[in-house]
């Protein structure tokens, strides 16, 4: 990812965290662009369980937990 993304990806699990220890729900999102700078690239631990597929997509717009 590129560096000027980093602390702001790093900004929103921290904020799913906060959320968490509040006992709050939220809808958390990052604007993942492809065109532009943002182009996350992650190294797998092939033990970590499947990744699951969106629950609900809306014009491209996708969720991974219904609320």
């Amino acid at each position: 990812m590129n560096d000027k993304w980093v602390a702001t990806f790093l900004g929103m699990l921290k904020y799913m965290e906060k959320l968490g220890h509040m006992g709050s729900s939220r809808i958390v999102a990052i604007y993942s662009d492809g065109d532009g700078s943002f182009r996350p690239e992650f190294k797998w631990n092939p033990t970590l369980p499947v990744s699951t597929k969106p629950k609900k997509e809306n014009k491209g717009n996708v969720l991974f937990d219904e609320y």
